[in-house]
């Protein structure tokens, strides 16, 4: 039929289309995750402390403290962004993600897992 593709040819690049889709979400939600998870490293969370005192040397426990109602806070913080603004939380490492491997896929010239 003039003006659409042979039926086979339809079904793998529709095929293919979603194969791509999928990868893409794939290394997204990795991203989206890795994203999350770098907010809780024990660095981030030393960097919003406040200057370490003398005293911190000697009492580790009030250091350790700090650090546990810090990771607290951060927990509430993120809790209410994935309550309140989902996109906010996840959107721009998984949206980067997604476009950079969709990026790769159409450079490469190929169909996802080939």
């Amino acid at each position: 039929v003039r003006g659409f593709m042979p039926a086979e040819a339809a079904m793998r690049d529709a095929y293919d289309d979603l194969r791509s889709h999928q990868f893409g979400v794939m290394v997204g939600m990795r991203a989206a995750l890795a994203s999350l998870i770098e907010r809780f490293g024990p660095d981030e969370l030393e960097k919003k402390i406040a200057a370490k005192s003398a005293l911190d040397s000697l009492f580790a426990s009030g250091r350790k403290a700090r650090l546990w109602d810090q990771f607290v806070a951060l927990y509430g913080t993120i809790a209410a962004e994935a309550e309140d603004d989902f996109h906010t939380l996840f959107g721009k490492a998984f949206l980067e993600a997604y476009e950079e491997q969709m990026a790769r896929l159409k450079d490469a010239g190929a169909p996802a897992g080939r």
